[in-house]
């Protein structure tokens, strides 16, 4: 079974650096937005009141993958409280991605959102935006939330970044 391990400080983010490597080379492209050192950085130097929230999904010790977001705390309409989350880096890439191998993204991703939903970290608003059109990620949420019944709202969005992978 995995578990999550919910990581949201800068220090146990650096500790990440190797895991994160492995797992950026073996997860959906693109992911060059991603690297740990681009993300280091943002975390560093550009995330303004964002706070990470890196959701390490791991079976019997093992870490099959990272669920990369950030949260910050708003108030609507001045006073009532809210929190917002969404990719991390969101704001500064064109492209969001889950670092985790094809075999084992709908694990990943069934556990992260299993943590998300327990009540265990409140959150009110939840963006999942800037997924590659054919990250097999895009399928395995859409089935989580059917399965256990919730609603979202998924838009389309042809044409907006154009990628070309350079891998050969």
């Amino acid at each position: 079974m995995v578990e999550i391990e919910p990581v949201f400080s800068l220090d146990a983010f650096s500790s990440l650096r190797e895991p994160w490597d492995s797992l950026i080379t073996r997860s959906f492209h693109p992911t060059f937005q991603y690297e740990f050192d681009l993300v280091l950085a943002w975390l560093k130097h550009q995330r303004k009141d964002w706070k990470p929230l890196l959701l390490l999904a791991k079976e019997e010790n093992k870490l099959k993958g990272i669920f990369p977001l950030m949260y910050r705390d708003e108030k609507r309409r001045g006073f009532l409280p809210y929190r917002r989350v969404k990719f991390l880096c969101a704001d500064e890439t064109d492209f969001s991605v889950i670092l985790a191998p094809a075999e084992d993204i709908g694990k990943v991703i069934n556990a992260a959102f299993h943590w998300l939903f327990s009540g265990k970290f409140r959150w009110e608003l939840l963006i999942l935006d800037d997924l590659e059109e054919g990250n097999p990620a895009v399928q395995a949420i859409e089935s989580w939330l059917e399965k256990n019944d919730y609603s979202y709202h998924y838009v389309r969005q042809v044409g907006k970044y154009f990628f070309i992978d350079l891998t050969r």
